[in-house]
């Protein structure tokens, strides 16, 4: 593991540690931050791992505050792994009815499984719809993923230096994984961004 990929994990950690505790603006309430920083680290969003102990008690934290969706952690898991099938399809009517951490969660799924499918570009615009949807609306943590899309051009085409716009407003809410993306692209230059110590 390079010197750039450990301080990028350390960061990400911190992030995820210092956002159980921030407060955000709506719609976020403190029982889903708790229920989207577990589920971030269950689904290795930003590479950053925990014990299944310390994740049960996450997401029973999660459950307590008032999260159901964080009780149904049986659900998703399956023979001691977390399945983002299974937890997508247990999220997916939530996110019909608008609540901004499950849209994460079948956003997860829709992009991973693009590749796999017929029309992956479909796929990934239909993730890429949930996000910015939910980006659109105030939830920062979708800015990140939509950011990606952007940048990417995955699905679509797009000029990188959207992507870029996102994550710089991401970070300036507080959303530490787009800062943690701002510092690396600062740190070595790219698409959109001069390097700049």
């Amino acid at each position: 593991m390079t010197a750039l990929q450990t301080a990028r994990r350390a960061l990400a950690a911190l992030g995820l540690l210092c956002m159980s505790t921030q407060a955000l603006a709506e719609p976020i309430t403190g029982a889903q931050r708790k229920a989207l920083s577990a589920l971030e680290i269950e689904f290795d969003r930003h590479h950053v791992t925990a014990s299944s102990e310390t994740l049960k008690v996450a997401f029973d934290d999660a459950c307590k505050s008032g999260y159901n969706l964080a009780c149904q952690r049986g659900a998703w898991v399956v023979y001691g792994k977390p399945n983002l099938d299974a937890a997508a399809n247990l999220f997916d009517p939530a996110c019909e009815d608008g609540d901004p951490v499950a849209c994460q969660v079948v956003g997860w799924q829709l992009d991973r499984n693009a590749p796999q499918t017929s029309d992956r570009d479909r796929s990934w615009r239909a993730a890429a719809l949930k996000f910015r949807i939910q980006c659109d609306d105030g939830f920062v943590p979708a800015c990140y993923e939509y950011a990606w899309f952007l940048y990417l051009n995955k699905g679509f085409k797009a000029d990188p230096r959207s992507g870029v716009s996102r994550w710089k407003n991401a970070c300036e809410e507080g959303d530490m994984p787009s800062c943690t993306v701002m510092g690396q692209f600062y740190a070595v230059g790219g698409a959109g961004v001069t390097k700049n110590a």
